[in-house]
């Protein structure tokens, strides 16, 4: 075996970090003090740092670190921005910590840490399969979500208050649009007018202008809001996905690729992640003493926050409001609803019998197909039968489809040189 995977909190940015601090009112600190140290994608910066030093990568190390008989050799130790670089802020820590006990049924972290601990990088190794693994980290963030979303406490959560919506105006953001286009062919025209002086040869040939940064809308608080009411409405109707077929049409479906759903198995996914979160949305948000909550999908009852807010359960909802993004939110504005896709819907495993998805290609229509579902008036879909099992000659057949159109693509790329994005 040459790799492990490696459970962590978050969504898939979360862990690259490619959310800033402060976008969607998470990782906020005021001024930015704390910079990235409330990011969590630090934890799995400074597993990686570890782990590749403890396998041998020549990396630099803090100053101090160093033994004092190679203090003098100046390469070996990392400049003061970059150990700041690495920074975790205290919270952060603790709310990760909180994550492990309560999701993974670790015992409490020791303070302070074994010499051992700190000098080899070993992740705890799992007893369960990495679907299972999976869906128990769905069944907490559902939790949170029913609370957060379905029943809108997150108008009032500090998170929610501190996201940025200064675009939400649809005018305000056209004009923004319109701004950053402008910017970029500025660009553009730099760009073709740098070309043209190095081919007379007047100057040396150097990189071209980056580009300007697509085009994101600042209006956080908009799609956290507007992400709750979808939640919530799937949340009380088990069977929202057949709705769903009036929001898949044609053009907005890839042009080849075809989802087959199976929705039998859609509604089992669906039922069994609301059951999850709601035998864990007590524990994030605990009643007071002597009283009950969340009895049916409808009533909230009392909910103290303050309570638990030192203690794992309450560290843990911290984390998911003050570290954990919500890419979906993003998602529905930025690249549009994906077809059929659903806050109570997993994710695709192509290559596990648990949980894969049946995934064909088929390049004579561009219908959204889906078994057992009647098809909306006037939506322009079809409904096709059940599908076969994903068998070997499928699967063949789907992985020639799909080298085909990267074949494709790749002469239209061909021709784009440093930075034309």
């Amino acid at each position: 075996m040459n790799s492990l995977e490696v459970i962590y909190p978050g969504v898939h940015s979360d862990l690259g970090g490619g959310y800033p601090p402060g976008d969607q009112g998470k990782a906020f600190s005021q001024d930015n003090v704390e910079g990235d140290g409330l990011l969590l994608s630090q934890i799995a910066l400074n597993d990686l740092y570890a782990d590749a030093f403890v396998h041998g990568a020549p990396l630099k190390v803090p100053r101090e670190s160093l033994p004092i008989g190679l203090r003098h050799e100046e390469w070996r130790a990392m400049e003061f921005d970059v150990v700041k670089g690495f920074d975790v802020a205290l919270p952060v820590v603790n709310r990760f910590n909180a994550w492990r006990q309560m999701t993974l049924g670790l015992p409490p972290v020791s303070h302070p840490l074994s010499i051992e601990q700190i000098e080899h990088y070993q992740p705890l190794t799992s007893a369960t399969t990495l679907e299972q693994a999976a869906r128990t980290q769905l069944g907490w963030i559902t939790a949170w979500r029913i609370d957060r979303y379905a029943f809108a406490s997150l108008k009032q959560a500090t998170f929610y208050l501190q996201a940025s919506d200064t675009e939400a105006d649809e005018t305000v953001r056209d004009q923004a649009k319109a701004a950053r286009n402008n910017n970029q062919a500025a660009v553009k025209k730099r760009r073709l007018q740098q070309l043209a002086i190095e081919r007379n040869g007047r100057t040396a040939k150097k990189p071209l202008e980056p580009g300007v940064k697509d085009f994101d809308a600042d209006m956080a608080q908009t799609q956290l809001r507007e992400a709750a009411v979808e939640f919530a409405a799937a949340y009380r109707d088990p069977d929202h996905q057949a709705s769903m077929l009036s929001q898949v049409t044609p053009a907005n479906a890839p042009p080849v690729a075809v989802y087959r759903i199976i929705t039998a198995d859609a509604r089992v996914e669906c039922r069994q992640m609301k059951a999850a979160g709601q035998a864990r949305v007590s524990q994030l948000f605990a009643p007071p003493a002597g009283r009950y909550n969340h009895p049916d999908e409808k009533t909230r009852g009392a909910v103290d926050e303050i309570g638990n807010a030192t203690q794992p359960p309450g560290l843990l909802r911290a984390l998911f409001d003050d570290q954990v993004h919500d890419s979906r939110a993003w998602f529905l504005y930025s690249l549009g609803r994906e077809p059929m896709g659903s806050y109570f819907r997993e994710r695709m495993v192509f290559f596990g019998e648990a949980s894969r998805r049946e995934l064909a290609l088929n390049p004579e229509t561009r219908e959204t197909m889906v078994a057992g579902i009647t098809p909306l008036p006037d939506s322009g879909l079809s409904v096709a039968a059940r599908p076969a099992v994903m068998d070997a000659q499928r699967m063949a057949e789907a992985q020639q489809a799909i080298k085909a159109l990267w074949e494709a693509q790749y002469p239209k790329a061909s021709g784009v040189s440093d930075a034309l994005s």
